[in-house]
């Protein structure tokens, strides 16, 4: 008998109807669809079938998709996440756009400087802002470059991010309960004794990588959210999300697995061959604020 395996899958994890790339290579996923308001139509599949965890999203985010691939997709060699607002881009900028991405760029940057502004650690690149018709257009060649990545890497990842006033600690705790932080610091120093030299490394660092976004061999895609989930869902046992007020800061377990990555990948760094790329992130649908 053949192999029948997808040699790649990439779950685009979404939450409301929006345009999304049409390719056998993606995967529409509609996270906390068992709390949903609306189901989202074909080609969008829910989180909620099988062994899933749909009705954490609220506070897990797109976790909660990963968990439902975690679980129940089967037979593909190759997974991936990414956002119905944010894309793997493994594409040189097109110089026939450079002025106009330098122009928002240099926007960015002089209004972070301006005294009156309150300066505030930024989550995207102004210079990758593309439409999604352009980001179509392109898909062909974002397949072909991603399936010729996955035959020379482990892991594909997002390119790190650089904060010049705060460590990592120091942003996660800006934004969400430092109390929360330690819980998780407990429950790695309890359950991964060998992996706390390295939660500290990156919580005491100014780069990381995050978006919660990753292309892996099954095997190690499994091996990573089994990591992780053990550790979030130890967590939520001593963790009130109700005292955060925001609904967003309420994704404090999603907040916290963008940290987590970073402890997972500089541990296994030199057992895998980890290639980090360009997001490109869809203009109107992008967060600039982390």
């Amino acid at each position: 008998m053949g192999n029948n395996k997808d040699l790649l899958k990439i779950l685009i994890v979404g939450h409301k109807e929006s345009p999304i790339l049409r390719d056998r290579i993606y995967m529409p996923v509609q996270a906390g669809r068992e709390i949903a308001n609306k189901k989202l139509p074909f080609p969008w599949v829910g989180d909620n079938t099988g062994e899933n965890i749909s009705k954490k999203n609220r506070t897990y985010a797109e976790l909660t998709a990963a968990y439902w691939a975690l679980k129940n997709l089967k037979n593909v060699e190759n997974v991936g996440l990414c956002h119905y607002r944010r894309y793997f881009y493994p594409i040189r900028s097109d110089w026939k756009n450079r002025f106009f991405k330098i122009k928002k760029y240099l926007m960015h940057s002089l209004a972070n400087i301006l005294p009156q502004k309150i300066s505030k650690e930024c989550c995207y690149d102004p210079k990758e802002i593309i439409s999604f018709s352009k980001l179509n257009e392109k898909k062909l060649k974002i397949k072909k470059n991603l399936l010729k990545l996955i035959k020379k890497y482990d892991l594909i990842i997002p390119k790190e991010i650089k904060m010049s006033k705060r460590t990592v600690l120091e942003q996660y705790n800006h934004y969400c309960i430092s109390e929360d932080e330690k819980v998780f610091r407990e429950v790695i120093r309890k359950f991964y004794p060998s992996d706390y030299k390295y939660y500290c490394k990156v919580f005491n660092s100014k780069r990381m990588t995050i978006y919660n976004m990753l292309i892996a061999r099954k095997k190690i895609y499994d091996e990573y959210f089994n990591w992780l989930f053990s550790i979030l869902f130890n967590a939520e046992k001593k963790i009130k999300v109700t005292r955060y007020k925001k609904s967003g800061n309420q994704r404090v377990f999603a907040m916290m697995a963008e940290r987590l990555f970073n402890v997972w990948v500089l541990k296994n760094q030199k057992k895998l061959k980890i290639k980090r790329i360009k997001v490109c992130f869809l203009d109107g649908l992008y967060n600039p604020i982390n």
